[in-house]
């Protein structure tokens, strides 16, 4: 850091242009950000179609929850995607239960396809509606769910697809360092509106936990078979769509559904591992550029704080700055907080949960490079 003090008085304000991008894109993508809180009109019906693999702790409170929104949907369907638990067992019991829930067996994982994007290409080859709603099997839908998600898509934007972000629900210290995270990785470089309003594909944010699209558009982007091997498929999916000429719309769900991603500090670290190298392109340069911006805009304005606090480095031209870094950091993470329910430890340890993030990210880059990715039992490698 004494390094630095070469540079003159002007460095400190430098670290500032980044996060004064962050800081003032997170406000207005706050207020931008579309929001689902209005039902349809319409009398249009979706499937809802449920990708599950060992899932026998989420799977009934998903369909049960998924089925209540009875008035739009034509069918739930699950896919049993060859799991060794008792996913099968209570999938068996609730068909019993219910007739417009229909399960398939998956079939098996043939070379070259990523497990998941099978699962959901099998789910939309089963599909009889148009409109079809892909949700996480560790995602719950309230009553009004898709009524809300419909009115965005059809009534209000005129999309071909809808991607949402649930609530996220944070119980272990990881979560709620690392899944805030989130939101200030969505709102800090991108301004939201462009995703619906741009044709670039470029500008573009996905969630897989909530995608509702238009079956003839998602074949017209090349369907699962265009991302067959992807393990951002997310990304990937939605990306051909609006290549191909569909307008794409990012939401908040909060209010329409909750998710628990992950559970444990394990499953943090292996599940963002497995997507954040490949969610920046597979690209060396690409995460050392993020590396880079992540480490000025949110961590280095809190070493600046506290090294010239013990005078290790110039009080009089670090303090002043350092202190408005850490405003920029730290005020839009309580806006965040309050609106999306998150812990305020998440927000008073915002440099330890970004250090955390980081190594993360690094991790994620050295399991793709050994090909060595892995996740609920199945490994996958990566496309140089």
């Amino acid at each position: 850091m004494a390094q630095l003090d070469h540079l003159g008085p002007l460095t400190p304000y430098m670290w500032l242009i980044p996060i004064s991008i962050s800081f003032f894109l997170t406000l207005f993508n706050l207020v931008f950000w579309p929001v689902a809180k209005k039902e349809t009109k319409g009398l249009g019906t979706v499937d809802i179609l449920i990708p599950a693999r060992n899932e026998e702790d989420n799977i009934e409170r998903c369909v049960r929850q998924a089925l209540q929104n009875s008035q739009h949907v034509n069918k739930v369907i699950v896919c049993d995607d060859n799991s060794t638990d008792n996913t099968p067992t209570i999938l068996k019991t609730l068909q019993a239960e219910f007739s417009n829930l229909k399960v398939i067996q998956g079939k098996s994982l043939p070379k070259g396809w990523a497990g998941k994007v099978f699962a959901r290409h099998q789910l939309m080859l089963s599909a009889e509606a148009e409109t079809i709603l892909y949700i996480d099997c560790d995602v719950s839908l309230k009553k009004d769910a898709v009524s809300k998600l419909l009115y965005l898509l059809e009534d209000k934007y005129n999309c071909q697809a809808l991607t949402g972000v649930p609530l996220q629900k944070m119980e272990t210290w990881a979560e709620k360092l690392i899944l805030p995270l989130l939101y200030t990785t969505y709102f800090s470089w991108l301004p939201i509106p462009l995703i619906w309003r741009s044709k670039d594909p470029k500008f573009m944010v996905a969630m897989g936990q909530i995608m509702l699209l238009k079956k003839s558009e998602l074949l017209k982007a090349g369907g699962f078979e265009a991302i067959k091997n992807s393990i951002v498929d997310d990304m990937d999916l939605l990306t051909n769509i609006k290549k191909s000429g569909g307008k794409v719309l990012f939401t908040d769900a909060s209010k329409v559904s909750t998710c628990r991603m992950y559970d444990s500090a394990k499953s943090v670290w292996e599940g963002f591992s497995k997507n954040i190298y490949e969610g920046v392109g597979r690209k060396t340069t690409a995460l050392l550029g993020v590396l880079t911006l992540y480490y000025i805009s949110f961590i280095l304005p809190f070493l600046g704080l506290f090294f010239s606090w013990i005078g290790l480095i110039e009080k009089e031209v670090y303090l002043f700055p350092s202190l408005i870094g850490v405003f920029m950091n730290i005020f839009p993470r309580i806006l965040m907080a309050i609106r999306f329910r998150q812990p305020l430890m998440s927000c008073i340890f915002h440099p330890l949960g970004v250090l955390f993030l980081l190594s993360i990210a690094l991790n994620s880059w050295r399991w793709s490079k050994k090909k060595n990715i892995k996740w609920r039992g199945r490994s996958y490698n990566p496309i140089s």
